[in-house]
């Protein structure tokens, strides 16, 4: 009798672990790993300006890029386990540009071109 409780314990317990062994097949996440944001860059004015972020983003943890030059926003698609919305604003931040209100770096700012300033 104790054999056939284990046994059929043991079956039932094959398709948990199958699902739950990887989190990717897992029925549950712990939280969103890829996250979106929309970053407010005042400066940013020209192709020019756009390829400069750019180049600071093209890095781990970043999915994905796209730039709206008439609204003067960054679209980033990040993997949220590497990184958090601080940290891709302070990308920006860090290369002379305002991002979502948070102030450039003064010493980087002067060195961008005057159309990105």
């Amino acid at each position: 009798m104790k054999k056939t409780i284990i046994l059929l314990c043991g079956l039932c317990a094959i398709p948990i672990l199958q699902g739950g062994c990887s989190l990717e097949n897992a029925w549950f996440k712990f939280r969103q790993e890829s996250e979106t944001l929309v970053i407010a860059v005042p400066e940013m004015k020209s192709e020019k300006c756009s390829k400069i972020i750019l180049s600071q983003l093209n890095r781990s943890g970043i999915e994905s890029t796209s730039f709206d030059l008439q609204d003067h926003t960054v679209t980033v698609t990040f993997n949220s386990t590497l990184l958090a919305i601080k940290n891709v604003e302070y990308l920006i931040t860090g290369i002379g540009f305002e991002a979502n209100g948070n102030p450039p770096n003064p010493t980087a700012k002067d060195s961008l071109p005057e159309e990105c300033r």
